[in-house]
């Protein structure tokens, strides 16, 4: 992290670049990852400046799973299309920008 956000700045940044680089369809796909994305989120509470936070897709295993600071945070979360979708948050048309 290059700056301290809250859980909730954190997870409208994710929901904000789903939904710019997404069709409705997608997100609504990867509904179920997502809000397991963001209780994994709220339960850190906040993430500071200096954090490691790591989004990792196990093709094997056909799931993302959060890491932060190297920890795995819960259960990986299941499906290459909730990986493609959070992928085009950075990578999409219309890539996030920092604010």
């Amino acid at each position: 992290m290059l700056r301290d956000a809250t859980a909730e700045q954190f997870c409208d940044s994710i929901e904000d670049g789903l939904e710019a680089n997404n069709s409705e369809q997608e997100v609504e796909r990867v509904r179920a990852q997502t809000a397991a994305l963001f209780a994994k989120i709220r339960g850190v509470g906040e993430a500071r400046k200096g954090m490691r936070i790591v989004l990792d897709y196990a093709r094997s295993a056909a799931a993302t799973t959060l890491y932060i600071d190297g920890a795995a945070q819960g259960e990986p979360m299941p499906g290459a299309d909730f990986f493609r979708a959070l992928l085009r948050i950075w990578l999409g048309e219309r890539p996030h920008k920092r604010t």
